[in-house]
């Protein structure tokens, strides 16, 4: 099986080539990104904790569903395969905003959206070792601590920065 390929960006978030997620990784290439923030109907927030296995930020909690957009995929589908993929949800996400992520290990422009669901979630792919739901005080809380991928902090700090704003 050959390697996903990722479109990697200018600042503009225009298209300036193709590369390997090994290679996007390695030399943390600009690329495009999605996080759905997931609530239930009581308003709580869905927290997966990483696999192992993942390629970056391995067994470190994350709000909701990220998903790195692939080759000619556009943000909204990578939303949708994501909540499919790993939780088992089939649903359309609703766009928040867009955020840029720039750190070290991650370059990352992000496409943030929200998902109310009813039913229950199932780990499909492998990608999520566990999850549950907690109220927005103790997930403000945890998001202080060191074992939450930074972008999930910076996606969260925006999203709840913006909700105070209305």
């Amino acid at each position: 099986m050959s390697e996903e390929m990722i479109d990697v960006l200018d600042e503009e978030d225009k298209f300036v080539r193709k590369a390997s997620r090994g290679d996007v990784r390695k030399n943390a290439l600009l690329h495009k990104t999605i996080h759905v923030v997931i609530l239930n109907e009581k308003g709580k927030f869905f927290v997966q904790k990483r696999a192992a296995n993942k390629d970056i930020w391995p067994r470190f909690y994350e709000v909701g569903v990220g998903e790195t957009v692939i080759a000619n995929e556009d943000y909204d589908e990578a939303a949708e395969r994501g909540l499919r993929e790993e939780i088992g949800i089939n649903a359309k996400p609703q766009l928040l905003f867009e955020t840029k992520f720039r750190s070290e290990e991650n370059n990352a422009n992000i496409r943030v959206y929200k998902c109310v669901i009813k039913e229950g979630v199932t780990f499909v792919d492998k990608e999520v070792s566990e999850g549950f739901f907690v109220s927005e005080e103790k997930l403000r809380g945890m998001v202080e601590g060191k074992d939450f991928t930074p972008d999930s902090v910076h996606v969260m700090k925006k999203y709840w920065g913006l909700k105070n704003a209305r």
